[in-house]
């Protein structure tokens, strides 16, 4: 917040601040005051301490200036208009001062709160006040020694009652929002309001403190405490706040309860001030712990909702975990399954290798069946070595500048065979006008490989798999094309997840270990470009679509060569 801006709240702080204490000391001291000077209807002293508690002690020198002139005003000496304001001053400054020190907050949100406010607040900071400024009058000769104690009484009563009754009020209004009610609760907390002081001040109106009286005050309280269990802090206190001030004025007036009018004024406005202080006191600890309770229930109703939360996290965790654990499981198994298959090729072609009566065409038969078998094992193993290298961090890019379309035709060899094994046909479409790229030439082998061999796995026999291959300025286009049994749309956000499995039955049976496209995934992603995959739903193909840029970015070129075989 920019200075201007502090200074601007500051001061009309401080105006504020001298004009509710200069205006409220004038009524209180107009209205039975003892030696002109100590009264029973002290205002000032409540809205001090609730002043420098919320807005900042600096605020102190409006309390000393507004009190130094009432003083002179009422035609104090400047010796007994500077000593009063010092006590006034004081006993703010001491109990804003310790409220703040010990952590207390002006919304009473624990009954800690009440007891800091009632301990410092009411019965501690108010002997400074009345002591400083009695001895003030009886070294000035304004008091004698026959009224000290009196006069101090009058004035230490005035103070508490204040503090009381019109702090707490300040207090909690200071940290009311009220954009956060809605209209329903707004009409519902003033008819809370309303109802109950309407209700008191009838009762309290037709009672006195006679024994005599079938109607007494004290029929208020347990009313009140009721109402305190019901409704909000603002409420209760603002209701208890305006009953009492109503009452103090009605009894200054004379209007009060009679029963001692005999005696005096005073005397009735010193039982009003008691019992209100004893009304506000219950009212204020009833609503706290209210409150509190109300706060903890709450807060016990977050932990609750936390604790459920926690527990549907632990569950979904316990069925990763599971999932997890079948995944392994099942991983072990086509791993298991993956590898002995080629082994069963090439030991029962060695077999057959052994006879003697084999033509010399069979025996070709054999040994390239032995060599696509001892290829397949190199890929199933070079799959694992990638996918082990990927976890650990270990994996690592080589980019050279290559001639892709050695790369295409190196893949498509490693194909070839198995392709016219399931009589699929291999269709190629490139168009490279500048073959050569960026790129690490063996882990793009590899892309090409797994993407055609996995097409070449899921399509039927007589279809075909198409490859094509277009460049840009700036980027490498490819596209692995087939019309085999496609990827139904609930599955096909899962293709590139490691150990995928697709869960329909028509693609389950086909084999693999579910890591090839995941590694896809992550070398097209390692050279800066990005793998996506698209298929119109079960039986209507599956198209694979590559975008690489030329040269990838932070790659700096290691060797300008063809790509190295696949091995």
């Amino acid at each position: 917040m920019p200075p201007k801006q502090l200074n601007v709240r500051f001061v009309l702080r401080y105006i504020g601040l001298f004009a509710a204490y200069y205006a409220t000391a004038k009524v209180g001291v107009s209205h039975h005051a003892v030696n002109n000077f100590a009264t029973l209807i002290w205002a000032p002293t409540g809205i001090a301490l609730a002043s420098l508690t919320i807005f900042g002690i600096e605020l102190w020198p409006a309390i000393a200036i507004a009190a130094l002139l009432v003083n002179v005003s009422i035609g104090a000496s400047l010796f007994v208009a500077v000593g009063v304001a010092v006590g006034h001053t004081l006993e703010a400054v001491i109990g804003a001062t310790l409220l703040r020190q010990y952590g207390f907050d002006p919304s009473f949100g624990k009954v800690k709160d009440v007891l800091l406010f009632v301990f410092i607040g009411v019965m501690f900071s108010t002997l400074f006040n009345a002591t400083i400024g009695v001895y003030t009058l009886f070294f000035a000769g304004v008091a004698g020694a026959g009224v000290i104690k009196a006069t101090w009484l009058a004035w230490w009563m005035g103070d508490v009652a204040s503090n009381f009754i019109v702090a707490p009020f300040l207090f909690i209004w200071s940290t009311v929002d009220l954009r956060g009610k809605s209209n329903r609760q707004f009409a519902r907390d003033v008819l809370l309001f309303i109802l109950p002081v309407a209700i008191c001040l009838t009762v309290f109106s037709l009672s006195d403190f006679s024994a005599e009286s079938t109607v007494r005050p004290g029929m208020v309280i347990p009313l009140f405490l009721l109402f305190s269990l019901f409704c909000d802090q603002l409420c209760a206190l603002s209701a208890v706040f305006v009953l009492a001030i109503s009452s103090l004025f009605v009894t200054a007036l004379g209007w009060g309860p009679v029963a001692f009018h005999a005696m005096s004024i005073s005397h009735d406005i010193v039982l009003v001030q008691g019992y209100f202080c004893a009304l506000a006191l219950g009212n204020l600890v009833v609503s706290t712990v209210m409150r509190e309770r109300r706060d903890y229930g709450h807060n016990l109703e977050q932990v609750n909702l936390k604790l459920a939360h926690a527990e549907k996290e632990i569950r979904g965790k316990n069925a990763q975990l599971l999932l997890a654990h079948k995944a392994k499981d099942e991983f072990i198994s086509n791993l298991s399954h993956e590898l002995r298959n080629p082994l069963n090729i090439i030991s029962g072609c060695v077999q057959m290798l052994k006879s003697t009566s084999r033509t010399q065409d069979e025996f070709k038969l054999a040994l390239l069946a032995i060599e696509r078998s001892a290829e397949t094992q190199l890929h199933l193993v070079e799959d694992l070595l990638d996918m082990s290298r990927l976890i650990t961090g270990k994996f690592s890019i080589e980019p050279r500048r290559c001639n892709f379309r050695e790369i295409i035709n190196n893949a498509y060899r490693s194909v070839e065979y198995s392709a016219q094994a399931k009589r699929v046909e291999l269709k190629l479409d490139v168009e490279l006008a500048d073959p050569y790229i960026v790129c690490d030439g063996v882990r793009m082998q590899q892309v090409l490989w797994n993407l055609l061999s996995n097409a070449v796995k899921f399509t039927k026999s007589g279809e075909f798999v198409n490859l094509k291959v277009r460049r840009d300025e700036a980027e490498l286009l490819i596209e692995v094309k087939d019309n085999g049994i496609g990827i139904s749309e609930s599955q096909l956000p899962h293709v590139f997840e490691r150990l995928w499995q697709a869960s329909d039955a028509s693609i389950s049976g086909r084999g693999g270990l579910g890591l090839g496209l995941s590694i896809v995934k992550d070398l097209v992603e390692g050279h800066g470009g990005v793998v996506e995959a698209e298929s119109r739903g079960a039986g209507k193909g599956t198209t694979f679509r590559v975008k690489l840029p030329i040269r990838p970015p932070q790659m700096k070129i290691v060797a300008e060569s063809a790509s190295r075989p696949l091995h």
